[in-house]
């Protein structure tokens, strides 16, 4: 959504990934994810998940739900919300949030 990564975000990011270290931990989720020979895979495979799982993607949909459908054998609800981009709970609040709740909603109705 144009605008709602303002100028004081980018600093902040910029801030916050350029001070020593910034990087290591978002560096060190795709390098264990991506370069583990396969052992994420694995573990998915052997024990996926069995709760309703929520994927929302914005601009790179439908991405996380495929990702999704990889580790679980429980429902995969996909939401794409349009016109955001890779930061979907920033660019998009107020959906993002809506869409959380409702999610939840409609998982604690059915454990009644």
């Amino acid at each position: 959504m144009a605008g709602a990564v303002t100028e004081a975000d980018i600093d902040e990011f910029t801030r916050t990934y350029a001070r020593p270290g910034g990087w290591r931990g978002t560096e060190g989720l795709y390098r264990s994810t991506l370069g583990d020979n396969g052992r994420t895979r694995t573990l998915a495979e052997s024990r996926p998940l069995t709760v309703p799982v929520l994927a929302v993607d914005g601009i790179n949909a439908p991405f996380t739900a495929r990702t999704m459908h990889q580790v679980t054998r429980g429902d995969v609800t996909a939401i794409r919300i349009p016109d955001v981009g890779h930061l979907v709970a920033q660019e998009d609040p107020a959906t993002f949030a809506t869409t959380l709740l409702d999610f939840t909603d409609r998982v604690d109705q059915g454990r009644r």
